[in-house]
């Protein structure tokens, strides 16, 4: 899925953030992750970004439900799917090609 203006402006902030900590050495890889996660609604569903400072556990179970905490809250805060929803798609991207995955995009869909 190529990203669109919104998606690359936030890659470019997160890109920035990531060197202004490398400049000044304040040791980001000992934080644990904090999530930065847009919401876009969709047609007849969501669009949810996750993303991680520094090392992020990915397929890790306590991980994974703190992202699928914040992706419940996203919901509830933008009154989305109110019978609930189903995740279609999770997908771990990484910013650029050689870069380890640090971001987890959920794709999903409302329920009737």
């Amino acid at each position: 899925m190529p990203l669109g203006r919104a998606e690359r402006s936030a890659l470019a902030a997160v890109l920035l953030a990531a060197g202004a900590c490398l400049a000044l050495a304040t040791g980001c890889a000992g934080q644990s992750f904090k999530l930065r996660a847009p919401f876009e609604k969709t047609a007849g569903g969501f669009w949810y970004r996750a993303d991680c400072r520094g090392p992020c556990d990915l397929h890790g179970d306590t991980a994974e439900r703190e992202r699928l905490r914040a992706l419940d809250e996203a919901v509830r805060r933008e009154r989305a799917c109110p019978a609930g929803y189903v995740i279609d798609k999770r997908e771990p991207l990484a910013v650029t090609r050689t870069a380890l995955p640090d971001i987890v995009v959920y794709e999903g869909r409302c329920k009737d």
